[in-house]
């Protein structure tokens, strides 16, 4: 079971720990503007829409582990597993993920969110306490960080945390072509590491490559795809692809080249 921080400070966010080696901060549920305000945008991170996020959420501070990864699932697929255990786990898909969200609630003690029957899997429990992948909103929420005492202009920075890749993130330009063990640069107003590079993250949604439909980024962003959505740039790509408003996605099957992973959420009730 997790154990709680006995003091809370200001200027960071409450925090928790895992018997599993992970940390993970909390999020402070409310309002924000989803989608890109920059004057470069993709189309389909647009329109801009107001978005609540209407529960406090608990997020893990880095990507998964490979250490953490293995200690659960006691395998490791990555790619650069030369990096060590303290390296995001990659060359995961987005199915690997799912299951293990639903191995870390029950090992913890927690509703698991998703059914799982073979390829087919149903986030059917919205009142769940349990481990799952975010949102894209609830991603970008947190990338954004908006709602806290720390941050005097959060919405306005590229990347998370900074308007230079080089404080935040690790990209083609800065990763010397491999990932790098979890928070090394700097973090965001929220006490997050790597959103920017390192490896992109699975998110729950479905992705069509269209522009965003309001009433379908929150809470639960049920939709049809043959692809899911990741965020957060990589190790391997341009800065362009790590700002906090880009949107890619790939075959829930998709596993080459080292560069996905992912990190998890969970609901606070």
């Amino acid at each position: 079971m997790l154990f709680w921080t006995s003091m809370v400070f200001a200027q960071e966010p409450q925090k928790t720990y895992s018997n599993f080696g992970f940390e993970a901060k909390r999020i402070v549920s409310g309002s924000f503007e989803m989608g890109c305000e920059q004057t470069e945008c993709r189309e389909n991170e647009q329109p801009v829409h107001e978005v609540r996020i209407a529960n406090d959420f608990y997020m893990m501070t880095a990507e998964v582990t490979q250490s953490v990864y293995y200690g659960l699932m006691k395998t490791n697929p990555s790619n650069f597993k030369e990096c060590g255990g303290d390296c995001p786990v990659e060359n995961v898909t987005w199915f690997d993920a799912v299951a293990f969200a639903n191995k870390l609630s029950i090992a913890e003690g927690f509703d698991p969110c998703y059914d799982i029957s073979d390829i087919q899997v149903r986030w059917s429990n919205f009142q769940c306490d349990g481990w799952r992948l975010p949102t894209e909103a609830e991603w970008e929420y947190a990338a954004k960080c908006p709602n806290t005492s720390t941050s005097s202009s959060p919405q306005s920075t590229l990347y998370a945390g900074s308007n230079s890749y080089l404080f935040v993130g690790w990209v083609s330009e800065n990763s010397r072509g491999r990932t790098h063990a979890y928070c090394q640069q700097n973090l965001n107003e929220c006490g997050l590491c790597d959103m920017t590079g390192n490896v992109q993250e699975w998110v729950w949604g479905a992705f069509n490559g269209k522009k965003y439909d309001p009433d379908k980024t929150t809470p639960s962003e049920q939709g049809t795809s043959p692809k899911h959505s990741y965020r957060g740039g990589s190790w391997n790509r341009a800065p362009d692809f790590a700002r906090v408003t880009y949107r890619g996605s790939a075959s829930p099957y998709f596993r080459v080249g080292g560069m996905i992973g992912f990190r998890l959420v969970r609901t606070i009730r």
